[in-house]
């Protein structure tokens, strides 16, 4: 995905890189990890929102929550994940879903979820979440070395 966008800018890229002396190459490296740290910056869930002068605001939204919600239950359903991977993910998620309606509704969330507390409760969420996922992929295809997803 990062690549075909990164052919439609070739260019934008030829331009800025003679203008400013880099090569085409570097300056694809430079928008390929600038799009990789914006995906993870955007994927933290303590940030309610991404915001980037001259680009935009980015902000988690109910639709997306709500569809990676079905998808995991609809995976639970054909046996792709175990169920306690499926309860680790909606208590994640549940979390975050109920921040972005607050924040909606203009409830001001930064307290709590800055608080030394929550933040050592959701990371023990996020980590509990991670074993059960790859205790899950090694329940259902052997063990989690030799797996083929």
């Amino acid at each position: 995905m990062i690549l075909r966008y990164l052919n439609k800018l070739q260019p934008i890229l030829n331009r800025v890189g003679k203008k400013h002396g880099i090569p085409v190459s570097e300056g694809k490296f430079i928008m390929g990890t600038f799009f990789k740290s914006l995906s993870n910056a955007l994927s933290d869930p303590r940030l309610p929102k991404v915001m980037l002068p001259l680009f935009g605001v980015f902000v988690p939204r109910i639709k997306s929550i709500n569809r990676s919600l079905k998808g995991s239950i609809s995976a639970y359903k054909r046996g792709k994940i175990t169920r306690e991977y499926l309860n680790a993910r909606i208590k994640r998620l549940w979390l975050i879903r109920n921040r972005v309606i607050k924040e909606r509704n203009r409830e001001n969330t930064w307290k709590l979820w800055n608080s030394k507390k929550f933040r050592e409760y959701f990371d023990r969420l996020v980590n509990n979440e991670r074993e059960e996922k790859t205790k899950s992929t090694a329940t259902l295809y052997g063990s989690s070395n030799n797996h083929t997803k």
